[in-house]
């Protein structure tokens, strides 16, 4: 079967070619010049999860993209890969090398920058190679994908529908995946605010929950790039919560069938679960992205959305997470968290209003 163009090189910026294919459901194989690609499992067992994981380079500090134990989405990539998933969920934010190294800064020496073809290879599509190749992946967008940033390339390579030969806004339509046992509802919060409400974004945020109301007619995770439900810890100590703007689109409730919300963007891991019906909340933004400051107050017993947290896990190293489906319970429930070397930090058993979570 012939590809078809779906970008054409712009400028010195994205000078490569663009190609893709819509496999037919009936495909039992497919490669692209010798190189075997992944097809989706019709009966999928389990998901890696990753968010957050280009090198952060500014002029104003960087990491040791060099360095492997300081970056390691390479090392993530590959043991993740071991996990033998049947899908990858990655949560967003791809690029962070926005700007030049700083002078004399071995950590990151030579490393390209800016959004453009070079600097997405560097910080995505060269480390990501052994996960690529291991499992379909849902890819969710970013605040680092926006217009402003690596909107572009967001459109021109992970954008599940045709690119239109620009960055076509920062609020697309929202969509679903089926998967046995599971509806995945995808949403781009990349440009939600994170802790005062946008009245405008409120009411468009608003129209897709009410079209996630709709769709969850059976058991679904919603995927989004800004947590419903986070805190981040700042400099003083103090707890600051997000997504404002979420919060308040949603009112604060889901549809029943929403039993998990899956989110980056804030740079660690958190567990959050409010118990009764609603849906439990997991953070995974640290999958390689130099990390926020650690969360050490108990959440606990923390409001949130109008809501007392009942269980709650926080860690702060480097991660992914591996989901697997429960054929005794008939549900996604079982996750772990891995360092990447594949050292398990915490299992948890998540589903509506749980989120318990056992630290390794």
């Amino acid at each position: 079967m012939s590809m078809s163009t779906r970008a054409t090189p712009q400028g010195k910026s994205f000078p490569e070619l663009v190609c893709e294919l819509h496999l037919p459901s009936s495909a039992t194989s497919a490669s692209v010049q010798g190189h075997r690609l992944p097809l989706s499992d019709p009966h999928p067992r389990r998901i890696v999860i990753i968010g957050d994981t280009g090198c952060r380079v500014t002029t104003r500090g960087a990491q040791a993209c060099n360095n492997s134990a300081a970056w390691p989405f390479a090392a993530i990539a590959k043991r993740a890969a071991r996990e033998h998933p049947d899908l990858v969920i990655d949560l967003g934010d791809m690029l962070y090398r926005e700007g030049p190294c700083p002078t004399g800064d071995q950590g990151c020496a030579g490393s390209p920058y800016g959004y453009n073809a070079d600097a997405n290879r560097a910080d995505f599509f060269t480390p990501a190679v052994p996960l690529l190749s291991a499992a379909p992946w849902v890819l969710v967008r970013g605040n680092h994908e926006i217009c402003a940033r690596n909107g572009l390339a967001w459109f021109r390579y992970w954008e599940p529908r045709p690119f239109k030969g620009k960055c076509a806004g920062d609020l697309t339509a929202p969509y679903r995946v089926q998967i046995p046992g599971l509806q995945l509802l995808v949403q781009d919060s990349s440009a939600a605010s994170d802790v005062k409400a946008n009245p405008s974004q409120v009411a468009q945020y608003r129209k897709q929950f009410a079209t996630f109301a709709k769709w969850a007619t059976r058991p679904s995770a919603l995927l989004t790039h800004k947590p419903l439900w986070g805190f981040v810890q700042d400099s003083s100590g103090g707890l600051v919560p997000v997504t404002a703007d979420l919060q308040a689109a949603s009112s604060n409730r889901l549809a029943a069938a929403i039993g998990l919300v899956l989110a980056g963007h804030v740079h660690g891991f958190e567990a959050l679960g409010f118990g009764g019906k609603v849906a439990s909340q997991l953070v995974i933004g640290d999958s390689a992205t130099a990390l926020d400051p650690a969360v050490t107050k108990n959440l606990v017993g923390r409001t949130i959305g109008g809501r007392k947290v009942k269980e709650a896990t926080t860690l702060d190293g480097f991660a992914y997470a591996v989901l697997d489906y429960s054929t005794a319970r008939h549900a996604w429930d079982t996750l772990v968290l891995k360092d990447p070397s594949g050292k398990p930090l915490a299992s948890c058993r998540i589903g509506v209003g749980r989120a318990a979570c056992r630290k390794a």
